[in-house]
C-alpha cells in the first residue's frame, strides 16, 4: 500500500503551500482522500498530478483550463502547449516591436540628432497597440483570445464600418425609421450574420465581442478612433430594437411598451448575461440534471428570467412565450442561437428545473410524468405555467370571499381543471403533485418567485376551504375549527392517512357479495371505525359531522363526489356499491 501524507507533509514534499493545496481541492483540481476524521491525505500519485499542475501553471495556463486538460481521458498536452505558445509568441511580437521602436529612437539620439516627431510617434503607436491589446483581451476567455487575437488588430473590420455607416445614414435620413420595418430588419439580419461570419460561429468569441460592445464607452483610443465618425449609442439603440422586434407578438401592447422603455444598457446586459449562461450550461451538458452543478445553473437561469423582466409578470410571460416559440424566430436569430447549442441546453435546464420534484413521486409516476413532458410541446408547458401563475394571482385577489361562494367555487373549478391538464389526469402523478404542493415551504427560491409575488400559504388556506365548501355545512363552527386544527399535520402524515383510507375502502370492495354480518366483514368494520376514531381524535362533534356527511352522499355535488371517487381511485359506480355494502356492515355491527 502506498504511503499516505498529511497535508503539511505533502506540501513540504511538493514544495508548495498548504493554502495552494486547499485551493486546488476546492477547485476539484487535486482532490485528496479523506481519513475517517475528515483529514486530507495524499499519495505519490497525487504528487504526479501536482507536478503537472505546477508545470502548466508556470506556462501561464489558467487553472480552469488545466483542470479540463487533466480531466480528459487522454492527456492532450500538445494542444494546450500549442495554444499557450501562440499566446506567448504574440506577447513576444508586441515586445519586439516596442524594443525595436525604442532602439531606433536611441540611435537617433546617440547620433546627435534630435528625436523627431516620427520616431516618437512610432513608440506611441507601439505602446497604444500594446495597450489596446491588453484592454480588448479582458473581454475574452483565454481560449477565445487565442483564436481571435490575430483578427483583433483589424477590428472593427471594414464590413462593420460599412454597416455602421449604412445604419447611421438611414437614421439621419429618417430619424423615425421603424426598427421592425423592412429596412430595419435587413440591418438586423446583416448585423447578426456579420457577427457569425467574423467569429466563425464560435460561442466564446461571440460572447467576447458582445462584452466589448456593451463596454464600448471604455474602448482603447486606437479602437475608438476607428469609429469616431459614428454615434454608436444611436446605432446601438436602433439595432437593439431591430434585432428584438420579432418578439413583439409574444407580448401584450402594454408589456411591449414597458420592455422598450427599459434602458438600452440593461437590455444589452441581459442579452450578454444569457449568452454567458449558455456558454456555462453548454459546458455542463452530460452532467446529472439533479446534481449540484446543474442545480446551480438552473437557479441562475430562473434568477435571470426574473432579473431580465425586472420581476414584472407581464414581461416574464411574454419572454416565456417567445422562448417556447424559438423554432419560429427569424432565420438569422435561429442560426445565432444554434451556434450556442441552445436546444440541448434547453432540454438540460428543463430537466434540471424539474428534478427537485422527483422526491415527491413514486418511480413509476416520475417516469410517466417525464414521458408526458417529453411528448408535450414547449409552448404547451409555458401555457400551463402561465395558467397557474394567473390562477394564483386571481386566488390572491379573491382572499376574503366566501369559500362556498360563486367566485371561490369558480376558482376551485379552474384549479381542478388545471390539475387534470398538468398531470394528464393520472392519479399517481396527481398524488405526487399534491405532495409537492403541501411541501411548498421547501421549494427552491426560484420556483416560489416563478409562481409570482403572491402569498402561497394564504392562497392554500383559501383554496382548501373552497374545496371543502360543500362539506363545511355538515359541521358546526366549533367542530370545523377543531377539524382544521387536527389536519394541520405534515404532508407525509396526510398522505399516510389517505393511503390507509384508500386501502380499507379497497378491502371492502374485495368483500362485495360476502355476508355483512360475517366475522371477516365485522373485523374490517372494526378497523374502519378505529381509523376514524384516530382521525377525529375521538371528538364527538367531529365524528357527528362526518356521519352526517356520509349519510347525505346522495346529495353531494357532482364535483365533490368526483373528487372523493378520484382520491379513492375507483369509478363512481364502484364507489356507490362499496358505500352501500359498508353501510350494511356497519348496521349489522350496531344491531349485534
Amino acid at each position: 500500500m502506498s504511503k499516505l501524507y498529511r497535508v503539511h507533509e505533502f506540501a513540504d514534499l511538493a514544495g508548495v503551500t498548504v493554502r495552494a493545496l486547499h485551493h486546488y481541492d476546492r477547485l476539484g483540481l487535486l482532490e485528496p482522500r479523506r481519513t475517517a476524521a475528515g483529514y486530507r491525505v495524499y499519495t505519490l500519485r497525487d504528487l504526479e498530478r501536482l507536478e503537472q499542475i505546477v508545470a502548466l501553471k508556470f506556462l501561464g495556463l489558467p487553472l480552469k483550463q488545466i483542470k479540463l486538460l487533466l480531466d480528459q481521458d487522454t492527456f492532450q498536452l500538445s494542444d494546450a502547449l500549442h495554444m499557450q505558445r501562440t499566446v506567448l509568441e504574440e506577447k513576444r511580437r508586441l515586445l519586439d516591436r516596442a524594443i525595436s521602436a525604442i532602439e531606433d529612437a536611441e540611435k537617433v539620439i546617440l547620433s546627435g540628432k534630435p528625436a523627431d516627431a516620427a520616431v516618437l510617434k512610432k513608440i506611441i503607436e507601439v505602446i497604444e497597440m500594446q495597450n489596446s491589446t491588453e484592454v480588448m483581451k479582458k473581454y475574452f476567455s483565454e481560449e477565445a483570445w487565442v483564436k481571435w487575437q490575430d483578427r483583433q488588430v483589424h477590428w472593427p473590420s471594414q464590413q462593420w464600418i460599412e454597416l455602421f455607416r449604412g445604419i447611421e445614414a438611414s437614421l439621419n435620413q429618417n430619424p423615425n425609421e421603424d426598427p421592425a420595418g423592412e429596412k430595419g430588419q435587413a440591418f438586423a439580419a446583416r448585423w447578426i450574420k456579420l457577427g457569425l461570419s467574423e467569429t466563425g460561429g464560435d460561442p466564446e468569441i461571440q460572447v467576447g465581442l458582445l462584452r466589448a460592445w456593451v463596454d464600448r464607452q471604455n474602448w482603447p483610443p486606437a479602437v475608438q478612433q476607428k469609429v469616431s465618425e459614428f454615434d454608436l449609442e444611436k446605432i446601438g439603440e436602433f439595432i437593439s430594437k431591430a434585432t428584438s422586434s420579432y418578439k413583439k407578438k409574444y407580448y401584450s401592447d402594454e408589456a411591449w411598451t414597458k420592455l422598450l422603455e427599459r434602458p438600452q444598457e440593461s437590455r444589452e446586459q441581459a442579452s450578454l448575461a444569457w449568452c454567458e449562461l449558455f456558454i456555462e450550461a453548454g459546458a455542463a451538458l452530460g452532467e446529472n440534471p439533479a446534481g449540484e452543478k446543474a442545480q446551480r445553473l438552473a437557479t441562475r437561469w430562473m434568477e435571470l428570467v426574473e432579473s431580465s423582466s425586472g420581476g414584472d409578470p407581464d414581461l416574464k410571460a411574454g419572454a416565456l412565450k417567445a422562448w417556447a416559440d424559438r423554432q419560429h424566430w427569424p432565420a438569422a436569430e435561429r442560426e445565432r442561437i444554434a451556434s450556442f447549442n441552445v436546444e440541448k441546453i434547453a432540454d438540460f435546464i428543463s430537466d434540471a428545473l424539474v428534478s427537485y420534484r422527483k422526491k415527491y413521486y413514486s418511480d413509476e409516476a416520475w417516469a410517466k410524468m417525464m414521458e408526458q413532458r417529453k411528448q408535450s410541446a414547449p409552448e404547451a408547458r409555458v401555457q400551463v405555467a402561465q395558467a397557474w401563475s394567473d390562477l394564483f394571482r386571481d386566488a390572491e385577489a379573491a382572499l376574503g370571499e366566501d369559500p362556498a361562494g360563486e367566485k371561490a367555487q369558480a376558482l376551485v373549478a379552474r384549479w381542478k381543471e388545471l390539475t387534470e391538464s398538468s398531470t394528464g389526469g393520472d392519479p399517481e402523478i396527481k398524488a405526487g403533485a399534491m405532495k409537492a404542493w403541501e411541501d411548498r415551504q421547501n421549494w427552491p427560491a426560484w420556483h416560489k418567485q416563478s409562481m409570482g409575488p403572491v402569498n402561497h400559504d394564504k392562497i392554500a388556506e383559501f383554496i382548501g376551504k373552497a374545496f371543502a365548501g360543500p362539506i363545511v355545512k355538515y359541521f358546526s363552527d366549533e367542530a370545523w375549527r377543531k377539524w382544521v386544527e387536527r389536519k394541520q399535520t405534515t404532508p407525509e402524515s396526510r398522505q399516510r392517512s389517505a393511503q390507509v383510507q384508500r386501502d380499507l375502502f379497497h378491502e371492502f370492495e374485495a368483500m362485495l357479495g360476502e355476508d355483512p354480518a360475517g366475522e371477516k366483514a365485522q373485523a374490517l368494520a372494526a378497523r374502519w371505525i378505529g381509523f376514524f376514531e384516530a382521525e377525529s381524535g375521538s371528538d364527538p362533534d367531529i365524528k357527528a359531522a362526518w356521519e352526517k356527511f356520509w349519510k347525505d352522499r346522495c346529495n353531494w355535488p357532482d364535483a365533490l363526489k368526483q373528487r372523493i371517487v378520484s382520491g379513492l381511485r375507483v369509478d363512481s359506480e364502484t364507489f356507490d356499491k362499496v358505500a352501500d355494502f359498508m353501510d350494511n356492515v356497519l348496521a349489522c355491527r350496531r344491531t349485534s
